[in-house]
């Protein structure tokens, strides 16, 4: 994991979309999206190594596959509206971003309703 190449790459391709957005828009929000594809790719490589790692640790302790997995897809969730919400945020369209952080929200709480549910069990079995 070099974190210092994706600064690089990052910062990189936000000083090439501002210098090109006063004269051409569209460019500049196309090579900010292919950056962002850039290091999304990467990141999600990253996750399947840590989604990886998290699941050999779980099986190591037995724990069950139904308590972690509502929280990795959670924090897919999250990140992959954070990123589509600030592409939405550049490109000026402000209202269909707080549109997608709700519709997010909304995503994540129903990816936690396993969560939810085998909570209320094991209270349910300790008040038993």
């Amino acid at each position: 994991m070099n974190i210092f190449s994706w600064i690089g790459l990052a910062l990189t391709a936000a000083i090439l979309a501002a210098m090109m957005k006063p004269y051409q828009p569209v460019f500049a929000l196309l090579t900010a999206i292919a950056a962002g594809f850039c290091l999304l790719w990467v990141g999600t490589q990253t996750m399947g190594q840590c989604a990886g790692a998290l699941y050999d640790f779980a099986g190591a302790a037995g724990i069950s596959g139904e308590i972690y997995l509502p929280v990795l897809k959670t924090i897919g969730i999250a990140a992959a509206v954070r990123i589509a919400g600030a592409i939405c945020k550049d490109a000026g369209q402000g209202a269909l971003a707080v549109q997608l952080e709700l519709l997010g929200s909304v995503a994540a709480i129903i990816a936690c309703l396993p969560l939810f549910t085998q909570l209320l069990s094991l209270v349910g079995d300790m008040l038993n």
